[in-house]
């Protein structure tokens, strides 16, 4: 078999695969412009790992599948990193050759053979696709975790064509669909939601060249009329706070994944769209998702749901196997998974085919998993360890403030406190902040320090940089 080819094979060319900025592009042309970059790519005798540094565009897409149907594992990192940090993606992957365009060519200092597609002649196509084997590395993730130091999972097209079976099967994904994701394609859940699950099935999908807002939303919904809406908290947060009315009669499915979706973006979704709002949890090592619930708990309305098929997961704390309700790290496997970084050992990570996820979170009476946040965001205050999310949940069900986070702050002697940084829609008041969460939480786990401001820190892809503003 050949991954790219199976992605063509039965499927009718005239259909739409992508509508990119409301440009359709059919699956005969998106096959099309594959096999002219083939073409080349053969005579290039590009070498493996090849980072691939284009805007989201139909170039971008028909340059990944180029390259995977030559067995060519690609990366293809956000266009906003800085020069460093590619040039740093290169030397880890023992980069060649990297395929660009003349406005991006400038950000590159590695030393690569540069591809210049704005230079390129597409004529001929190549239609002569070679057999693959199915455990050849494809696909090269990048994840950070909330660190923003990027490294790379290693994916095979086993674990991309299992994957997407899988998953695309819970979502109720087929032929008939239409993805609308916000996520560009340099991130791991947009790779999953744009290519693996959408060329699997050979649906449709909407994408932007420009960061989602709330009006393209709203344009993009009404207009493409999309059965499956697949975003991040950050533009949730967006367009419920903002004034226009979307509809979204004819979305079936609507899912926040990337970040923690905090409980009342869920209530503020359903209230003003009439549809619930389901999250989901992932990460570059899993592929992507690996819960899902077709339903808001109604015992957590922001839960994770369960674990999908062919995926085994633990909770564990002190290497032992938590109770129900009992808070510990997420433990996953499934053959799907991948088994390495490239050129990176962490045994924090893997370990006897277990992925440590390094996501805290407990199964509630539901079985459904519930997400307490990051393992490396938990600090001391006065020797007790202080979990930030846990606090930060309270301080969010307070009228006016929007987002937050809680983070330790260093005073006199070196003892450390808890303090927050808060944006609020409107004037509060934290003396009755602080009253509001008396009621709520232990003494020790209530800020003593409240600092309101205009933006949270987050890193590259939209996360926020705990680690960092811990460190402030």
């Amino acid at each position: 078999m050949n991954i790219v080819k199976k992605f063509f094979e039965d499927s009718d060319l005239t259909k739409v695969a992508y509508i990119i900025d409301d440009e359709k592009i059919t699956y005969g042309q998106l096959q099309k412009k594959t096999n002219q970059y083939r073409s080349i790519y053969k005579s290039h005798d590009l070498s493996n790992n090849v980072l691939i540094l284009l805007p989201e565009s139909f170039e971008l897409i028909a340059n990944i599948l180029a390259c995977w149907s030559l067995g060519i594992a690609t990366y293809h990192p956000s266009i906003s990193l800085p020069s460093e940090t590619i040039e740093s993606l290169c030397k880890n992957a023992d980069t060649k050759h990297i395929i660009t365009n003349t406005e991006l060519s400038t950000k590159i200092n590695a030393r690569a053979n540069l591809i210049n597609i704005d230079t390129l002649k597409l004529s001929e196509e190549d239609t002569q696709y070679t057999e693959q084997d199915i455990n050849t590395d494809i696909f090269y993730g990048i994840t950070t975790g909330s660190t923003g130091t990027p490294k790379m999972t290693v994916h095979s097209i086993y674990n991309i064509l299992n994957w997407a079976r899988v998953y695309s099967g819970q979502l109720g994904i087929d032929q008939s669909s239409t993805i609308y994701t916000t996520s560009k394609i340099s991130f791991n859940w947009g790779v999953a939601c744009a290519i693996s699950m959408n060329l699997y099935n050979k649906s449709k999908c909407v994408l932007n060249t420009k960061i989602a807002t709330p009006k393209l939303i709203k344009h993009n919904i009404e207009t493409h009329k999309p059965t499956h809406f697949f975003t991040v908290p950050l533009f949730i947060d967006l367009l419920v706070k903002s004034k226009l009315k979307v509809d979204f009669a004819h979305v079936h499915l609507s899912m926040s994944s990337g970040d923690w979706l905090p409980a009342h973006l869920c209530t503020q979704f359903q209230d003003k769209f009439k549809k619930q709002l389901l999250n989901g949890l992932g990460s570059g090592e899993t592929v992507s998702n690996y819960t899902f619930i077709d339903t808001c708990d109604d015992q957590n309305i922001n839960s994770l749901g369960k674990i999908i098929p062919e995926v085994k997961m633990r909770i564990m704390k002190d290497n032992k196997v938590c109770e129900s309700g009992e808070i510990g790290e997420i433990y996953v496997s499934s053959k799907f998974f991948s088994k390495s970084y490239l050129n990176y050992t962490d045994n924090t990570t893997y370990e006897d085919g277990w992925i440590k996820t390094k996501d805290l979170a407990y199964v509630n009476t539901n079985g459904c998993l519930v997400y307490m946040g990051r393992k490396n965001s938990i600090f001391k205050i006065n020797g007790e360890f202080v979990n930030p999310l846990e606090i930060e949940k309270h301080i969010l069900e307070f009228d006016g403030v929007t987002n937050c986070i809680v983070k330790p702050h260093v005073v006199e002697n070196g003892i450390q406190k808890l303090a927050v940084d808060l944006m609020c829609s409107k004037e509060i008041d934290t003396t009755e902040l602080r009253m509001f969460l008396n009621n709520r939480l232990e003494n020790n786990k209530i800020p003593k320090f409240y600092n309101v401001v205009d933006e949270i820190t987050r890193t590259w892809n939209g996360k926020t940089k705990r680690a960092v503003i811990n460190a402030i």
